[in-house]
């Protein structure tokens, strides 16, 4: 099973569209699919529940961060979401330094048990997806210990952009976590709602001339990858289905999905996991 985490420092960016959009891509692909949600506002757990087909762990992400949850039962779902219950941040993220009634640290025992999480699942998921609230509190720390890859969907604005170096070199970067979790692997950071504009036009040639081109995700062919802003992309995150589906019966759906997909196929790719089978919607 590969363990992806979705981040970014600033919110807005598209984090639960890119979440829900990719496990539902990989899950036509034939992949089994286990989402995690982390993130406090439940956006992805309620966007995902809100269509067919995808099974609810009867446990929430917090209690996986709390206890040491044994004998799990996943159940023969092949896409399936560990929901969030809005309580990580209060009985999870400000107590990390806190000890138990054993006087252990709760941010240590948080990462074993999500550690012991993923162990258990890992023979009945292909790929798990990580969703996480922005910024780079505790709670993505230790699912970035947790993680084999990380992915940065961002916008072309200034706010988005100082983001970058923090994701890179701040204290609980990409770099400080691999001391703990070598293997870590950063895919790059994604454009998204990518837009015609002359701002983000500017905004792209500065990033360009500054050389920080090297950190964005690119084809095989050293192409840059980005996900258009698409009022389609907006409708299939509100009714619970994927992009496939809706482009279907509309247009501006079926003009978005070639380039959705392909950079979908090509994140897949770069985990290593078959993208190339039948597309199953």
């Amino acid at each position: 099973m590969k363990k992806l985490l979705v981040t970014m420092m600033k919110g807005g960016t598209g984090k639960t569209m890119l979440v829900c959009q990719l496990a539902r891509h990989a899950h036509a692909k034939g992949l089994r699919v286990l989402v995690v949600d982390i993130d406090d506002q439940m956006n992805t757990s309620s966007c995902l529940l809100r269509g067919e087909g995808v099974q609810k762990l009867p446990f929430s992400t917090t209690q996986v961060y709390r206890d040491r949850i044994a004998n799990i039962d996943f159940g023969d779902s092949t896409f399936t979401v560990l929901c969030s219950d809005s309580t990580i941040k209060s009985t999870i993220t400000e107590q990390m330094m806190a000890t138990d009634a054993n006087g252990e640290y709760i941010g240590d025992n948080a990462v074993h048990n999500l550690s012991h999480f993923m162990q258990q699942a890992k023979e009945h998921f292909d790929l798990c997806i990580l969703d996480t609230p922005s910024g780079m509190d505790h709670s993505i720390v230790c699912a970035m210990a947790c993680a084999d890859f990380v992915l940065a969907p961002i916008e072309f604005t200034p706010e988005c952009m100082e983001g970058i170096t923090t994701l890179l070199s701040g204290p609980r970067s990409i770099p400080t976590i691999r001391e703990f979790n070598p293997g870590l692997k950063f895919l790059g950071f994604l454009p998204n709602k990518v837009e015609a504009t002359e701002k983000q036009k500017s905004i792209m040639a500065d990033l360009i001339d500054s050389g920080s081109m090297g950190s964005f995700v690119c084809d095989d062919q050293g192409r840059l990858l980005s996900i258009p802003k698409r009022q389609a992309l907006l409708q299939v995150q509100a009714e619970g289905i994927s992009l496939a589906e809706f482009a279907k019966t509309n247009s501006q759906a079926r003009s978005a999905l070639p380039t959705v997909r392909r950079v979908f196929d090509s994140l897949l790719g770069k985990m290593t996991l078959d993208a190339t089978g039948e597309d199953h919607e």
